[in-house]
């Protein structure tokens, strides 16, 4: 079986700024920041922790109580969102 995942591009480097309560990340290569917070700031740690898409939106679907369907959604958007923005790589472990 195929468990996809995602991992951190050599590009970026990042960091949660505890003050705030947010985590940037900033691509070295193309010489921007991103920032996340809330829901995107929790798939990013799940994202680290070597989970997959739907173990996220299950995490983050039982911890607020909000249905699967929905958080799926919202997770695959933000997932694609850093894939372009190229500070993650879908990862394919057997």
């Amino acid at each position: 079986m195929i468990k996809n995942t995602f991992e951190i591009t050599n590009n970026v480097a990042w960091q949660l700024e505890p003050i705030e309560n947010f985590i940037y990340i900033y691509n070295i290569k193309d010489n921007y920041y991103i920032y996340l917070e809330d829901t995107a700031k929790e798939i990013w740690h799940l994202i680290c922790d070597k989970n997959t898409t739907e173990e996220i939106a299950k995490k983050i679907s039982e911890k607020y109580q909000v249905e699967f369907i929905e958080v799926l959604e919202d997770t695959k958007e933000t997932i694609q969102d850093l894939i372009d923005r190229g500070v993650i790589n879908l990862e394919n472990n057997h």
